[in-house]
């Protein structure tokens, strides 16, 4: 028995030997149920990140091109609003007044490029208002001339730098400075006496009827009697000539000139250096606006003082100093002769010498005034001009109020002026 059961027990164990050769001469044996097991489990580990990495990245890449296309809309809205004026944009959009003084526009469904959006922009023209905590008055507290709306396209008009004065007397200082000049002159001193002359010439070539072009031009000249300057500096050009109106590349013709101007309040009714003149030689239908600005210090402002000279010259026909109802084509609209702390108040010297000139010929000042049908600016008044705008665009997307915040995707701020 105990023989038989050895022999028994070495047979098992050269069948285990002979499996196990077996297995390991077999290159085509698979993976066991706990190896593939745990062979998927790491594969899930490394691969879900990944996957979700990549579906973030999509995600995220879809949101900044909506973002992207939101902004490149809200950036052309703004320009169309900077360049149409408030009534201009009433006759396209709706222009809803709000309780605190804004004003907000609705434009549905606005699309540039693939994206489609609405957008909901904010006129605030209370961001330039003085406010109860503020000292000072804002840009849209002050009062202004009363003027008609200009057209880019149809007038011409050019505002002065209000240091362009300071800038002349300076140069004349150092001119004298620069000549050996021993008085203890200051910048001041050339500001009181020094002349100035503010010319606006029109040119036309062609035919205007047929569509010929016309050019203004508007020079600032100044001019020092000191001697110690030699003669052919004590004359200054600032700035230099400057186009302020040239139709060669659109059809549209002058219909208005429009000069805003600081007085050069050295210049009184005894000591006149004060000249503008408007050379109209083609003899062209236009109004001419000649507006003052408002002094920093109103108080120091010797307004009951100041005068200027105004000329304008035209080529009538050779009977016009004869006609008695002759009347000419140019037209004078101005502030000149009230005063600023009070508009309806006119001042005795009307603040102004008017000469109608008509091929050399100059006429009294009260004929040429009524000549150039001379008339006064309305009153002036507090008007907004300049607005504070945010413009918000929205995500359209089906369900709820279409303004809704978490529709918003981006939302920019600027100004814009009147």
């Amino acid at each position: 028995m105990f023989a038989t059961a050895c022999l028994v027990s070495e047979k098992c164990e050269k069948g285990e030997l002979m499996k196990k050769r077996e297995h390991k001469k077999n290159p085509n044996a698979g993976f066991s149920l706990v190896e593939l097991l745990i062979a998927m489990t790491i594969l899930l580990i490394v691969v879900v990140p990944i996957l979700h990495s990549f579906i973030t990245a999509a995600r995220t890449n879809g949101k900044a091109k909506k973002i992207m296309q939101a902004t490149s809309t809200a950036q052309n809205i703004m320009e169309e609003l900077k360049a149409y004026s408030l009534k201009e944009l009433e006759s396209t959009y709706t222009l809803t007044p709000n309780a605190d003084g804004t004003y907000t526009i609705a434009m549905d469904n606005v699309s540039i490029g693939k994206g489609t959006y609405n957008a909901k922009v904010t006129l605030d023209p209370t961001v330039y208002q003085m406010q109860t905590s503020d000292t000072e008055k804002k840009y849209n507290d002050y009062e202004r001339a009363n003027i008609p709306y200009m057209d880019i396209q149809k007038d011409a008009f050019y505002v002065q730098e209000p240091a362009s004065d300071e800038e002349a007397a300076q140069k004349f200082l150092d001119l004298y400075k620069d000549a050996g000049g021993t008085q203890a002159y200051t910048a001041d001193y050339f500001l009181d006496t020094m002349t100035r002359k503010i010319v606006i010439a029109i040119s036309t070539t062609g035919d205007i009827s047929s569509g010929g072009k016309t050019l203004v031009k508007i020079t600032y000249t100044y001019t020092t009697s000191e001697t110690t300057i030699s003669a052919d500096k004590r004359t200054l050009v600032i700035p230099d000539e400057s186009k302020i109106f040239d139709n060669t590349d659109y059809d549209e013709q002058l219909r208005g000139i429009y000069l805003f101007y600081n007085p050069l309040y050295s210049s009184t009714t005894t000591n006149n250096k004060d000249t503008i003149e408007i050379k109209n030689e083609p003899n062209l239908d236009i109004s001419f606006y000649i507006v003052k600005q408002e002094p920093n210090d109103i108080a120091a402002a010797p307004e009951e003082q100041y005068m200027v000279k105004l000329n304008v010259i035209e080529k009538p026909s050779a009977s016009w100093l004869a006609d008695t109802a002759f009347l000419s084509k140019t037209k004078i609209r101005t502030n000149l002769g009230r005063k600023f702390e009070n508009a309806n108040l006119e001042l005795s010297n009307k603040q102004s010498k008017v000469a109608y000139i008509g091929n050399g010929t100059a006429t009294s000042d009260a004929r040429s005034r009524k000549i150039l049908d001379y008339t006064s600016l309305d009153a002036p008044k507090v008007e907004n001009k300049l607005y504070g705008v945010v413009i918000d665009i929205y995500e359209i997307k089906n369900g709820g109020d279409k303004y809704d915040a978490t529709k918003k995707l981006i939302s920019i701020d600027g100004s814009k002026e009147e």
